[in-house]
């Protein structure tokens, strides 16, 4: 029986390590995005300058 709740207890640790891997993972790719969105910004801004400049 001890043995059993032992096993249960490791399990639910190590489905707690992978849910925390997960966030972590999840947190890493909402800046990415973030990231991304503000290149894409930039990159636009850059245009628009460069077209007022050429007009």
């Amino acid at each position: 029986m001890e043995q059993t709740i032992k096993g249960m207890q490791e399990n639910v640790k190590s489905m707690q390590d992978g849910v925390k891997v997960l966030q972590d993972l999840m947190i890493e790719m909402r800046v990415e995005k973030e990231l991304e969105m503000n290149l894409y910004d930039e990159m636009l801004k850059c245009l628009n300058t460069l077209r007022g400049d050429s007009k």
